[in-house]
């Protein structure tokens, strides 16, 4: 969930969490692009199973102003878990911003748009749920029950799209199967020179599943993982099994919950960060935590922290928390 970069080349306005990034008004919607005339000289980011902060210093290394449409993408939400029988943790269901998210810019709140799409694969059938009064920026019994008020046709309609699915879910009616994407987005000036504060917070979406630490593993001792769940997105070592093992044997469940951060939209802007900081928080002294990140440390209690200069991120983030 990374800042972007959306420049506006005149069309009309028509998804995680991410850092901030350039993109443009196309025709079709939002579209990611990069920019030449601002550096990201700081970036310190937080993240934890109940908040996201993360904080900016932008600076405008042009002589002259220059105006961008920022954007800060969320991960993309599967409805068929969200609506489904899994649990997905949605802050605020019934919210058009479901993740209360709020952004300053040098201490002022901002006021900003918001684009949210519906898709199946790589298709685009946010019109077709526009037009049957489906409610996609709307998480949850607002969109279940308006899919329970399908008339024939219109299920039908959704099905030529590819937009419910065989079996029903959990609930009554029938199962979503698109995948919604939200962005947050703004037009924000940048003064030759000048130091540009940003800051977002929000309460995540945060996934659960079981995992069961008596199965096969497989995989290098750095990434491990049973066939179901697969975990190798969150790293998870030799040392972390044992624990899980060790607790687990003390009885009770094991849940793993997971954070999604998008990250590589850093690269919207010019050069690398300057310099980046990044802090996971388990909340709980007794959890445990993993995730793919290199020359990671405890610094307290329930904190880790990662830091680098020059970063130019390749990958996203995806954490993996454990509670016992």
């Amino acid at each position: 969930m990374g800042i972007a970069i959306l420049s506006c080349i005149g069309a009309a306005v028509t998804t995680a969490s991410a850092n901030d990034s350039a993109a443009h008004i196309g025709a079709g919607g939002l579209e990611f692009t990069t920019t030449d005339a601002v550096i990201m000289e700081k970036e310190d980011l937080y993240l934890s199973p109940e908040l996201v902060k993360v904080d900016y210093v932008f600076r405008n290394v042009t002589s002259s102003p220059v105006e961008i449409r920022v954007a800060f993408p969320l991960p993309r939400l599967d409805m068929r878990l969200v609506q489904g029988c899994s649990d997905v943790g949605i802050p605020h269901p019934d919210d058009e911003n479901f993740v209360r998210f709020a952004t300053q810019v040098n201490g002022r709140p901002v006021r900003m748009d918001v684009q949210t799409k519906a898709y199946v694969a790589s298709r685009d059938i946010t019109p077709v749920l526009k037009e049957l009064g489906i409610p996609i920026n709307s998480l949850g019994g607002k969109l279940q029950e308006r899919l329970e008020r399908l008339s024939a046709a219109e299920r039908n309609r959704l099905t030529e799209v590819g937009a419910l699915g065989e079996q029903e879910y959990c609930g009554d009616g029938p199962q979503p199967v698109w995948t919604t994407e939200t962005i947050y987005h703004w037009q924000q000036r940048f003064e030759p020179g000048v130091a540009t504060r940003i800051s977002h917070g929000y309460s995540p979406v945060v996934g659960s599943f079981f995992i069961s630490p008596d199965d096969k593993l497989f995989g290098p001792p750095d990434r491990m993982t049973p066939r179901d769940p697969d975990l190798t997105r969150f790293c998870v070592d030799e040392g972390t099994w044992r624990a899980i093992r060790k607790r687990a044997a003390k009885g009770g469940a094991v849940i793993g919950r997971n954070l999604e951060y998008i990250l590589q939209t850093a690269r919207s802007w010019r050069g690398p960060i300057r310099d980046f900081t990044l802090t996971v928080d388990k909340l709980m002294p007794n959890a445990l935590v993993s995730l793919c990140a290199d020359g990671i440390r405890k610094v307290g209690p329930t904190t880790f922290e990662v830091k680098k200069r020059d970063f130019r991120p390749d990958s996203d983030l995806d954490v993996l928390f454990i509670n016992f």
